[in-house]
């Protein structure tokens, strides 16, 4: 319990989250000559902490999300200095992800060490082609870095756990470009956030596998073919049924499975006569 004290205490340090309680550093915050203690400290010297070994790690959780949704923030002489594609390679590439640029095969990834080669300044001519952000930590409030990028044709959230409805009602600033995109094992979406793929009149790839809060996928798939005709949808198997897939509950949903089903099949004929 004494390392798991003491692991907990150096993260919070290394993000300065422990100084913003210190009494020496910022005294000042917590006592005014004039107006006293402030309220806000009171309430926070009353709170009731668990201190016990899950307690502990659900604080350290709690902390860890704060830094990193902070650390998600948008920063607006980021882009100013680098331009809106760089700004957001160096946002995607410093927390796991990596890009592509037009007109080049390689990708700009993160090394062994920690270090990565991006241009440090704004270069003309460089425009984003595609996004790499599986296995990140991306959250809705990252997505505010994902600004005038009008080339943008690729784009992974694979296996992301933060992403959710909210990042995907933020895509249809990508209608006109994005071309394929992979939202597989993102457990945060539901139906609603699908539902707002409609707008990506481009998309010609989907790639949908291990969504547990869809569910309805097979019958999600098949609005999104109808109102996306050119796009293909890579990941669902149409010849299991929705409980198979922990899609659908029991009673009324095996109705709706059925009729997904019969639509799946007449569809196929359809094609296949075509």
């Amino acid at each position: 319990m004494a390392a798991l004290i003491q692991h907990v205490q150096r993260a919070l340090l290394r993000q300065k989250w422990l100084s913003s309680y210190s009494c020496r550093n910022y005294s000042k915050k917590f006592y005014d000559k004039r107006e006293g203690v402030p309220n806000d400290f009171l309430v926070w010297l009353q709170r009731d902490y668990d201190w016990s070994i899950n307690g502990i790690r659900k604080m350290y959780k709690a902390a860890e999300f704060e830094m990193q949704k902070r650390s998600q923030k948008y920063l607006p002489e980021r882009h100013e200095i680098l331009g809106p594609d760089l700004a957001t390679s160096h946002f995607i590439v410093k927390r796991g992800g990596a890009v592509k640029f037009v007109d080049r095969e390689t990708w700009f990834r993160m090394e062994e060490d920690g270090k990565y080669y991006l241009p440090n300044r704004k270069v003309e001519g460089m425009k984003l082609e595609a996004v790499d952000a599986s296995n990140t930590s991306l959250m809705h409030i990252g997505m505010d870095n994902f600004v005038n990028l009008s080339e943008l044709r690729y784009l992974s959230f694979s296996n992301c756990p933060h992403v959710d409805d909210w990042c995907m009602s933020r895509l249809h600033t990508f209608k006109h470009s994005l071309e394929f995109l992979d939202i597989s094992g993102c457990d945060q979406i539901t139906e609603d956030g699908l539902a707002c793929l409609h707008h990506l009149e481009k998309l010609k790839g989907l790639k949908l596998s291990n969504l547990p809060n869809v569910k309805h996928l097979q019958l999600m798939v098949l609005l999104l073919e109808e109102s996306l005709p050119e796009c293909m949808v890579f990941g669902v198997d149409f010849t299991a049924s929705d409980a198979d897939h922990g899609d659908v509950q029991e009673g009324k949903d095996s109705e709706l499975d059925t009729q997904s089903r019969e639509a799946m099949k007449t569809q196929s004929i359809g094609s296949t006569k075509t």
